[in-house]
């Protein structure tokens, strides 16, 4: 599917993928994702040098799994690059809003397997990663 705008690609993927209907917690993955990957890509493309490794993308690669119990740090990392580099934009703002909107609507008792977190969690940063070399 073509996608024009980052919004129109997250509200097709959270009505059509059945993972994510009904579920707050997997959407927050996916979210996690996108964050994840649109902080790496600022990241780097702010640092001139190619072999430039950002620390939330060393970060990702040592955790190795996305999951219920490292979400929170996860999104931690994410917030905590975006401050060193300066995130900003129309995608970050709209992707955290969202991430607002789940959050504010999960329930305590919600869960999802490892399997499923890091299904969406690399679903959410291919699909930025791809929707942005279409929009360069």
């Amino acid at each position: 599917m073509d996608f024009k705008s980052l919004k129109e690609l997250v509200d097709w993927k959270f009505n059509n993928v059945d993972l994510m209907k009904g579920s707050s917690v997997a959407k927050e993955f996916y979210l996690l994702g996108m964050l994840a990957q649109l902080v790496i890509k600022f990241q780097k493309r702010t640092n001139a040098n190619n072999d430039f490794k950002s620390s939330l993308e060393n970060y990702i690669n040592v955790m190795g799994l996305a999951n219920m119990s490292n979400r929170h740090r996860i999104f931690s990392k994410i917030t905590d690059g975006a401050k060193k580099y300066t995130v900003y934009g129309n995608d970050w703002d709209y992707l955290l809003s969202q991430y607002s909107n789940v959050k504010s609507i999960e329930k305590l008792d919600e869960k999802i397997t490892v399997d499923v977190a890091n299904i969406l969690f690399v679903m959410g940063s291919i699909d930025y990663k791809n929707l942005k070399k279409a929009g360069e």
